[in-house]
């Protein structure tokens, strides 16, 4: 198993991997698709690995869970965003095909952020403000609801410091995932871990 991608995906992804976002965006070395391996484990954990561009060296790859996609993507309001971004159709296929598209033209589709899990609302206002004037900026830029943002970020930012320590102990990425799935595992770790952010 290819041992840096490994570790970028536990770094990057790890809420995704946990079941507590939908999904993830990062780059990778393009030799992570040659990892049949690991994408069939994290096929089996309902995790899915979409590549949104790439070049020679390296692709853009959200990965998702397609059970939390869907739900997203069956919200209304979110509807009614990607819907004004030319989206018509909101299965996970059609949608995640028409991003790609827009990756590989000249701008960048900031509607992204809805799949990623962040709020509507801080989606259309970091669009309508040009990413200017927000309230609070970690994982994302918040332009509303800043204390239930703080908690979700921290939440988040709990989890990859849970798979960084799992990773230590036990690099079997299987487990890990099935590990941390334990509630009660998670409610100890999360409790037990003070955050910052």
């Amino acid at each position: 198993m290819n041992n840096n991608f490994r570790q970028t995906l536990f770094s990057q992804s790890s809420e995704t991997l946990a079941g507590i976002k939908p999904s993830n965006l990062f780059s990778t070395a393009k030799t992570f698709a040659d990892d049949k391996y690991l994408l069939n484990i994290l096929h089996n954990n309902n995790i899915e690995v979409k590549v949104l561009n790439e070049n020679k060296l390296s692709s853009l790859i959200l990965i998702y869970n397609r059970e939390l996609l869907t739900k997203i993507l069956e919200d209304n309001e979110v509807k009614e965003i990607l819907w004004e971004f030319g989206y018509k159709n909101f299965s996970c296929e059609k949608i995640l095909n028409k991003l790609s598209q827009k990756f590989n033209s000249d701008s960048f589709p900031h509607e992204i952020g809805l799949l990623l899990g962040y709020p509507p609302e801080d989606v259309k206002s970091f669009i309508k403000n040009e990413g200017k004037e927000c309230k609070h900026c970690k994982l994302w830029k918040v332009y509303s609801k800043e204390d239930s943002a703080r908690f979700k970020m921290n939440e988040y930012y709990k989890c990859r410091e849970c798979f960084k320590n799992l990773y230590k102990k036990n690099s079997d990425v299987s487990k890990i995932i099935k590990y941390y799935k334990n509630e009660k595992v998670k409610y100890d770790f999360l409790n037990d871990f003070n955050g910052i952010y």
